[in-house]
């Protein structure tokens, strides 16, 4: 299995959203044939991201991607919504920063992967050399969890994402910025350009089936219940916890 993994932060805005995409490596083979040829079919050269609709060729590019991937049986997406400084990749809670609470950022983008893995699968995560989440060795982290009987991460591959050969990256980051543009819509004085990421959201929703991207939403659908009826995308709100419980637990579970 293949794990492509993006972030986005809107501008503004205390929250982080973390995408995982998940991938068989045949679906992987066939959709990276597919977006190649959609990129070749538009004329799109570098990177289609979500950043980029700013067109109508660009727009019905990244539509044709995402009806390929919600055809496909396999495959899904998951994505966790949690709380996020940028400059301390924590909350900030009235109290300075420190390593620990920003460990709990790497803590939740390991458990977005290792928790919707498939069993007994050899897993490649693919992540953009940029992250955020190098900050706090999220590569090291993820290769050295604990993962179910038989399922084991082979390989954690920081890439550019911009680069042809690592065209999934494009899928990963369109699910994860629709989410963001759901969100917190965004507020550009060139209304043309505007409007082609509030029609991809719109067409985006078309597919999952809900109305929206909000925790209210989203609340009452377990991942457990996704995995069950095979949901192809998924959307977890995580809030910050208790830190000094959090730590406790913590260190109580290393002693042991």
């Amino acid at each position: 299995m293949k794990v492509y993994f993006d972030e986005s932060y809107p501008q503004d805005a205390n929250i982080m959203i973390l995408g995982a995409l998940f991938l068989p490596n045949r679906t992987a083979r066939y959709l990276h044939k597919k977006v190649l040829e959609i990129k070749k079919k538009y004329k799109i050269t570098g990177e289609l991201k979500y950043a980029t609709i700013e067109s109508k060729k660009q727009l019905d590019a990244a539509k044709e991607i995402l009806d390929e991937f919600f055809a496909m049986r396999d495959g899904y997406f998951r994505a966790g919504i949690l709380p996020y400084d940028e400059k301390g990749l924590g909350k900030i809670t009235g109290i300075p920063l420190d390593k620990k609470r920003i460990r709990i950022y790497a803590d939740s983008a390991t458990k977005l992967i290792v928790n919707n893995v498939t069993e007994g699968a050899s897993v490649e995560v693919y992540m953009d050399e940029e992250s955020r989440l190098e900050k706090v060795k999220f590569y090291d982290k993820l290769m050295i969890v604990k993962l179910q009987d038989g399922t084991t991460i082979k390989s954690v591959i920081p890439v550019k994402s911009h680069h042809d050969g690592n065209c999934l990256m494009v899928l990963c980051d369109l699910l994860t910025g629709g989410i963001k543009q759901n969100l917190y819509p965004t507020k550009n004085r060139r209304r043309r350009r505007s409007k082609f990421k509030l029609e991809f959201e719109k067409y985006y929703l078309s597919l999952v089936g809900k109305k929206d991207f909000k925790e209210e939403t989203w609340k009452d659908i377990k991942t457990s219940h996704a995995r069950k009826i095979n949901m192809k995308v998924h959307v977890g709100y995580w809030h910050v916890p208790d830190f000094e419980k959090y730590f406790k637990r913590k260190k109580a579970k290393n002693r042991s």
